[in-house]
């Protein structure tokens, strides 16, 4: 199951419908290489800056151990999404 949320101001819902139908029509089509490196690059940077406060750095050390038993660095995750094949990314 996969969930989209979506929140604006009144006045912006028609312009706020309109890009998510964009979008939803847009997923229909395969993802170009570009596209690829620019999300990669991207979930990379957001997974390294968010790691950038330590009460962040804590919460993540805790849900890893309660969820795994063990915590795996950030670069293995780094390197594990540089090395995401497109078609893991068209499921």
């Amino acid at each position: 199951m996969k969930l989209m949320m979506m929140c604006c101001l009144l006045y912006q819902l028609k312009d706020l419908v309109e890009v998510v139908v964009r979008e939803l029509v847009n997923t229909q089509h395969s993802i170009t290489h570009d596209e690829l490196l620019r999300a990669k690059t991207q979930l990379q940077s957001m997974l390294l800056m968010n790691l950038e406060s330590r009460p962040i750095v804590f919460e993540d050390v805790g849900r890893q151990v309660l969820a795994n038993g063990h915590r795996l660095s950030p670069q293995h995750y780094y390197e594990l999404i540089g090395q995401l094949p497109p078609i893991a990314a068209a499921l």
